[in-house]
């Protein structure tokens, strides 16, 4: 294996393509080649590296690029000089169908061992990791799209596999805009009425690993099977999370609050008060208050801190509109219609407004979702 440094510290576009214009144009053209061959499978990408398998006129490759502190390690396992035409592959595969490439499987991320020397070491466990993008890590829209048009395509018929393989395989991999559509969630939540049984006989740490890797599947039917944890069971992965860089800790850390008896509330109310950044908006502090029984101290906690970024305040407001009565939703209510791209929301809203505030909620909806229309009525 041969490797060379290279200037940068991220893995975006911008960095790979200044790293494709340094290689000689001679080798560029190779791994062009490579691509438009389809020479190029297994593509894998995590924020630490791009990796690849090339199957090379003799044998096959692993050309591979791997963030370090202050500069990119990039490589190949083959014996060639670097840069390579395998690297070359990789970067152009990257930069030309970036959508090709698959995040890792969550288990060979767990590993302490150093990622690349092992895999370079001919130790890769390609059984674990699919040659090209399964549709289940495609766009909802775009597999609608093949499966009307091309219902022959070997691809296709792959789609079979997420209903087939284990859940585990599936859910940390499968693409937002699936989890995000009604006939799937419909057909997720009948799944879980259906196996209940059968699915809550796992391990909690089996569902916590999926929900690290994919924070979008709905789990949340799943966690009150497992209410309250026993502390030994959720705080090692507390832990986990909180060392590890690649998942949100914010989300993780509120499916712990619903779920911790009151020693697990002790321990993670410490937790946030040493590191403060995990509750920026302060919502999980008041979760703990709400699991405490201080209703009154979590709202006016909440009321009194206004994030400054959209996302916070979307996600104070949706805590808010869980907790307080109605009549006490209704500016809530008012702002997220304003937000939503989404005309029932209006309606929604109709018996709770006098008149003249509803025609004044709806032309101010008109003028942000439509800004160069006439609002008189929007939806006629």
């Amino acid at each position: 294996m041969t490797t060379r440094q290279y200037p940068g510290a991220v893995l975006d576009r911008q960095c790979i393509q200044n790293l494709l214009s340094s290689m000689p144009s001679a080798i560029v053209q190779h791994g062009r080649d490579y691509v438009y061959q389809e020479r190029v499978s297994h593509a894998l990408c995590d924020p630490r590296f791009l990796l690849a398998r090339l199957h090379g006129y003799q044998d096959s490759y692993v050309p591979f690029c791997l963030v370090e502190p202050q500069a990119l390690q990039a490589g190949c396992t083959c014996e060639h000089s670097q840069p390579c035409a395998h690297l070359a592959a990789l970067l152009w595969q990257y930069v030309t169908h970036s959508e090709a490439f698959m995040p890792p499987p969550l288990d060979l991320l767990q590993d302490d061992d150093p990622i690349i020397p092992r895999w370079a070491a001919g130790q890769f466990p390609w059984h674990l990791i699919f040659s090209q993008k399964p549709l289940w890590q495609q766009p909802w829209d775009d597999v609608k799209s093949l499966a009307y048009w091309n219902q022959s395509t070997d691809q296709l018929r792959s789609i079979r596999r997420w209903v087939d393989a284990p859940l585990a395989r599936v859910l940390p991999q499968l693409h937002p805009s699936w989890v995000q559509h009604p006939v799937w969630r419909s057909r997720w939540g009948q799944f879980i009425i259906e196996h209940w049984h059968k699915l809550t006989q796992a391990p909690f740490t089996y569902w916590w690993t999926i929900a690290l890797q994919n924070p979008a599947v709905p789990l949340d039917p799943l966690w009150p099977a497992y209410s309250p944890l026993p502390q030994e069971a959720w705080l090692h992965a507390a832990l986990n999370t909180l060392a590890d860089g690649r998942v949100e800790v914010y989300p993780q850390f509120s499916i712990l609050i619903d779920l911790a008896a009151e020693p697990g509330l002790q321990w993670l109310e410490t937790t946030i008060a040493l590191k403060p950044e995990i509750d920026p908006w302060r919502v999980l502090t008041a979760k703990i208050l709400m699991r405490r029984n201080k209703r009154a101290q979590a709202v006016a906690l909440l009321r009194s801190t206004w994030p400054d970024s959209a996302q916070g305040q979307q996600e104070v407001r949706r805590q808010l509109l869980e907790w307080l009565p109605l009549e006490q939703q209704i500016p809530y209510l008012v702002a997220a219609c304003l937000e939503s791209p989404d005309w029932d929301c209006l309606e929604a809203l109709k018996p709770h407004l006098a008149e003249d505030a509803w025609q004044s909620l709806k032309q101010a909806k008109a003028e942000r979702l439509s800004p160069n229309v006439k609002p008189n009525d929007p939806r006629e």
